[in-house]
């Protein structure tokens, strides 16, 4: 069983890397994305969950806000053991 997770920007910054692709598989705190903040700081975007990236929103170079949806992953809710 699975069902979508919306991944959103934790932050106001520029899509610098996208580190997965449509349809990839991910694991437990994966890098998805990086982002350059306005600051200039690089934020790495990860979660704690694995599944099958359903759907990228973004792209490289895009700006982005924080709240912004960035993926939609289908959770498939096994447990990775990664802490």
């Amino acid at each position: 069983m699975s069902y979508d997770e919306i991944i959103i920007s934790p932050c106001d910054g520029v899509i610098e890397q996208i580190c997965v692709q449509e349809n990839c598989r991910i694991y437990e705190w994966d890098s998805l994305f990086k982002i350059r903040t306005s600051d200039g700081d690089l934020e790495t975007v990860s979660v704690g969950l694995s599944g099958l990236v359903r759907s990228l929103e973004v792209y490289e170079g895009e700006e982005v806000i924080s709240g912004m949806v960035l993926v939609y992953i289908a959770e498939d809710l096994v447990v990775s053991g990664s802490d």
